[in-house]
């Protein structure tokens, strides 16, 4: 078991979740783990209700952060940190609980990331409660935003197993014909690109233009891409059930229609000849993802409503992410974390659902010869345990990235301005342009780098 564990660099921990008809919010848990010597039982009395729910993640919608009948509860500073915290440890608690910290030490013995994979039967509440949002009181850290964690909505389906990678990404990049998600659509579209110009033989994207229901179902099914990436809007059909099934705006014959997630059923290929991966940059498609990731391997879906800064920072490090070659999880970890640094406290992060039907990680590519700072789980030191200050850490880091990309353009340009065949040039480059103003800056830029690295030195 042990060098299995060191080969795969992880281990997965499976709570199957059954509900109980009588009693919404109960459950019978199952946990399932090479870890554990054998499977462990129990009963979970979970005590949230919907209206709980839909009150936090309201809280989370950044145009309602401005009204505070608009906040979530009035007596709780942060509605989903306290939700977080009641779901973990009415989850982990008894004999489950023993389970998951016995999973967690012989992970961190080990040396390897532990997979949390949470099954649960669909339309039920169970699906709804926000798995994404387990905070643990003792790391005093949200699960979902460890280096050493990952949080996957497993399906317990046949899915795939042990994919090979590939050398490089077929991506299909489809749009949603809804004017008011343009600016979206238009950024989706220039980051994807920027990625195929960085990376043109590991990453390729046709853009199939304006979604119908032909146009998905074809990209889906025909093998010719690895990645369907759709970009638009997605609806709940029912808007107050709860449950509500989802659909994907789309484009009609003549006007805008829906695609419920049946259309893209397909049986004609391999999981491993096929699409490996459906993106959903859309708001109101969790339910979505879940129901097409029985004949998709993995699904990405967003939890109500998303802002478009959301949507563009967490697209443009998960696909970072995997063009580094780390598995899928990951890459969703390290969009996560990047999704809190820009926007501490903001919680969109765990708007982002993964749902799987894959038996392990799945890596779309292998290992690249990438910087490390690519990565942000390779952004936080073994040497820190707490998770605040491991967190403080890692966006020192970032603020340090940023700032030598500066410095770095900045003495390119004193280079071209010292240099009289490139002086024209420059002095369009900087509004400024003076050399000793450019030296100033980047002696300016050099003063906060050293600043930053002593902050990240006591935080070690």
């Amino acid at each position: 078991m042990e060098s299995t564990l060191e080969s795969n660099r992880h281990a997965t921990l499976l709570l199957d979740l059954a509900a109980n008809e009588m009693s919404p919010m109960t459950a019978s848990v199952t946990c399932v783990s090479e870890l554990l010597d054998g499977p462990i039982h129990g009963l979970v009395d979970f005590k949230i209700d919907m209206q709980e729910l839909r009150e936090a993640y309201d809280a989370i919608w950044p145009a309602n952060r401005q009204s505070p009948s608009r906040r979530g509860p009035a007596h709780l500073l942060d509605p989903i940190k306290d939700l977080g915290g009641r779901l973990f440890n009415a989850l982990f608690q008894n004999d489950i609980g023993y389970a998951y910290r016995a999973c967690v030490s012989a992970a961190e013995e080990r040396n390897v990331r532990l997979r949390l994979c949470i099954s649960c039967p669909t339309q039920t509440n169970l699906e709804e409660l926000p798995w994404e949002f387990l905070y643990d009181p003792l790391r005093n850290d949200f699960v979902a935003l460890s280096s050493r964690r990952a949080v996957v909505r497993q399906l317990m389906r046949p899915g795939m197993s042990g994919p090979l990678t590939l050398e490089s990404l077929r991506v299909a990049f489809i749009a949603s014909p809804d004017p008011s998600k343009r600016l979206e659509l238009d950024r989706d579209r220039q980051l994807l690109q920027a990625m195929v110009k960085a990376h043109p033989q590991r990453f390729s994207v046709e853009d199939l233009g304006d979604a119908t229901p032909r146009t998905l179902r074809e990209a889906v099914s025909s093998g010719d891409y690895d990645i369907v990436h759709f970009s638009g809007k997605g609806i709940d059909l029912q808007p107050s059930d709860d449950r509500s099934r989802q659909a994907l705006v789309v484009q009609g014959e003549k006007e805008a229609d829906l695609l419920l997630p049946e259309v893209l059923r397909t049986a004609t290929l391999s999981p491993l000849n096929g699409i490996r991966l459906l993106f959903l940059s859309a708001c109101n498609t969790h339910r979505f993802a879940d129901r097409v990731a029985s004949f998709i391997p993995n699904v990405i879906g967003m939890r109500g409503l998303v802002s478009v800064d959301f949507c563009v920072t967490f697209t443009s490090e998960f696909y970072r992410a995997v063009l580094a070659g780390v598995s899928i999880e990951e890459a969703v970890t390290a969009a996560r974390v990047a999704s809190d640094a820009v926007n501490p406290g903001g919680r969109e992060w765990g708007m982002a659902t993964l749902c799987t039907s894959a038996q392990g990680p799945a890596h779309l590519l292998g290992s690249a010869l990438l910087p490390s700072k690519v990565l942000i789980e390779q952004m936080s030191s073994p040497a820190i345990v707490d998770p605040d200050r491991e967190r403080e850490w890692r966006k020192l880091a970032q603020h340090l990235e940023v700032h030598r990309r500066n410095s770095d353009a900045l003495q390119k340009v004193l280079d071209n301005l010292t240099n009289t065949e490139g002086t024209a040039e420059a002095v369009r480059t900087i509004s400024q342009g003076s050399v000793e103003e450019v030296r100033q800056k980047i002696s300016t830029l050099h003063k906060s780098i050293s600043e930053i690295q002593s902050r990240m030195r006591l935080l070690q």
